[in-house]
């Protein structure tokens, strides 16, 4: 397992984040490491509200309460095949999606219920004098890859990174007459009928992050894609951040006997992946109104957190360098740079992640075994795609001017830009890596992974680059959120 996937997973962010954590087992607060201001919690700027309310203070009349006895009894069943059951293994995912959503808070009220009222009557006559618990429960009904994502989930899930200062249940963020749901994936059609989907943490930070998720280019219109294969409504719980989910316009592609509709982020007068020119659609001015749509439904920094994927990796930096304003930092991963495309003018704070055996857009550039059948498919740029110039083209608008720390680990190589004078830009190349979201809480399709290239979910990087984009946000002393 790499280093940095671990020090995500274990809440240990070093050196570049580590704010004040709750102790499960004494039930305190202990400070964090002081690196950096996010974790110095500065003031809250003016238009936040002075004393936040912890979660659970605040809540619509309607909203359902938290039974966290059902939830145990639900996992303890997903675990345990009954003896007159069709079933024959536990199901790991249905414990995967019973927690995956769930609050620190909530989790902690599972993890206490299974602990106390349940555990106890699982435990195996040799197991001594040891107390059982959930974890002990989950290694021993679980195994391999099940085992591995169930505990790092949990693992995760036991952490709170919202200073407690900042603390506030999502309601408190939501505009008067918003129909944004707190908890749940609410789907968005604005004016011009293209979508967004938005997911509002209950565990919320009050100095109101947003991160915007994006996929590649993709068959069908790509709806869900990301949310699935990235787990980031997790990580928003975990932040406190809110998500949100875009999308490309789907479009006609001729592949030569017929036309097949898919989806590829545009912005004319960019090399963008297809050859196929749409000087119509403009995917910078769609973001542009996702973002005001998005401002007057809910509480939002007035600087956005971009996460991509693939070709959204590239338009995620094409989006940051056209509109600096709009972008207080970005994520890539296996995305691309496109050879002779503007460069930006502007740096931003930049996290790279890349698999070396990418067959679907090669370190290296170019195309690979992959991408050479896309190109005789459907005809693509993917001969400029060169996804090295990415460190390079934002080392140089950050104007990182020091040495380059290499740190060669067992399953990735580290690159850290030193001397920026704006942002900083880190590289983590995952050896063996190929084409997905190398992340244990990646549930996308198996079958799709295997044609274009499988996850490494041994990683964290849905949650490092969560945390990486939070950290920039809400670390601006300008601050200023939406009224």
């Amino acid at each position: 397992m790499a280093d940095k996937a671990a020090e995500a997973t274990e809440n240990d962010h070093k050196p570049v984040d580590q704010p004040a954590q709750k102790d499960l087992t004494t039930d305190t607060w202990v400070p964090g490491s002081t690196v950096k201001l996010a974790d110095a919690s500065p003031p809250i700027p003016a238009g936040f509200p002075a004393a936040p309310l912890i979660h659970g203070e605040a809540s619509k009349a309607d909203q359902k309460p938290f039974d966290a006895k059902a939830a145990a009894a639900d996992i303890q069943d997903a675990l345990h095949v009954p003896f007159f059951s069709t079933r024959i293994f536990p199901d790991a995912d249905r414990v995967v999606n019973k927690m995956l959503n769930m609050s620190p808070q909530e989790y902690k009220a599972v993890e206490a219920e299974y602990n106390k009222n349940i555990a106890p009557g699982e435990k195996p006559y040799f197991s001594g004098d040891k107390k059982w618990t959930l974890e002990d429960d989950v290694k021993r009904q679980l195994t391999g890859t099940d085992e591995l994502v169930v505990t790092k989930l949990m693992e995760s899930k036991a952490h709170n990174d919202v200073p407690p200062e900042h603390r506030v249940n999502g309601e408190q963020l939501l505009k008067p007459g918003s129909p944004l749901k707190v908890g749940e994936l609410n789907p968005v059609t604005m004016a011009d009928g293209r979508r967004y989907d938005v997911y509002v943490p209950k565990n919320a930070d009050n100095r109101a992050p947003v991160i915007v998720a994006m996929h590649g280019a993709a068959g069908g219109d790509s709806v869900g894609l990301m949310a699935q294969e990235s787990g980031l409504t997790a990580d928003a719980e975990r932040t406190g951040a809110t998500v949100v989910f875009a999308y490309p316009k789907p479009r006609d592609f001729d592949i030569g006997v017929s036309n097949v509709q898919g989806v590829a982020w545009n912005v004319p007068g960019r090399i963008n992946l297809p050859k196929a020119e749409d000087k119509v659609t403009d995917d910078r001015k769609y973001m542009d109104n996702v973002l005001d749509d998005l401002k007057g439904k809910t509480q939002m920094a007035d600087k956005v957190g971009l996460f991509g994927f693939s070709d959204g990796g590239r338009f995620a930096q094409v989006y940051a360098a056209d509109r600096p304003d709009r972008v207080a930092a970005v994520v890539s991963h296996d995305g691309t740079w496109m050879k002779g495309d503007q460069t930006p003018t502007v740096g931003k704070p930049m996290m790279i992640i890349h698999g070396d055996k990418d067959e679907t857009l090669p370190y290296a550039g170019g195309m690979g075994s992959v991408s050479r059948k896309m190109d005789w498919l459907l005809g693509t740029n993917l001969d400029k795609s060169a996804p090295y110039m990415q460190a390079e083209v934002w080392k140089k608008a950050d104007q990182c001017d020091g040495p380059v720390k290499v740190n060669d680990g067992k399953d990735v190589l580290t690159r850290d830009y030193t001397g920026c004078k704006v942002g900083e830009v880190k590289e983590y190349i995952v050896k063996g890596g190929e084409h997905g979201i190398n992340d244990f809480k990646n549930g996308g399709s198996r079958t799709v992974q295997w044609m274009l290239g499988s996850a490494d979910r041994r990683q964290a990087y849905a949650t490092e680059g969560a945390a990486f984009l939070k950290r920039w946000i809400v670390s601006d002393p300008g601050i200023k959120r939406s009224e």
